[in-house]
């Protein structure tokens, strides 16, 4: 089983180093390339520019979030809460029967 997962391992790692060119070479690729053309402008993506503001900074991702969070917490809250009371009424119940019995 272990050579097994081994073997997977290092024919994944050989497909993944198969690169045409390293790292390095790609990078200076494409700062020449911005270069070359000015800031590359046209590589920009032009949905970005036509967001709103809150959706731009992921607020509306963010709100969402919080809103989960907020909930899922009142809700923990809740449920701690009715548990505590059926053991208080449930204490209270086994402590009057254990003084009715004496």
């Amino acid at each position: 089983m272990c050579d097994r997962y081994r073997d997977n391992a290092k024919k994944v790692s050989q497909l993944m180093a198969d690169q045409p060119s390293t790292p390095a070479d790609r990078i200076r690729f494409w700062v020449n390339y911005v270069v070359r053309h000015g800031g590359a402008s046209h590589l920009h993506s032009r949905t970005a520019w036509r967001l709103n503001w809150f959706q731009y900074w992921c607020l509306d991702v963010a709100v969402c979030l919080l809103t989960t969070l907020a909930v899922v917490i009142f809700l923990v809250y809740r449920l701690l809460h009715l548990i505590a009371s059926v053991v208080a009424v449930m204490k209270a119940i086994h402590t009057t029967r254990s003084h009715q019995s004496s």
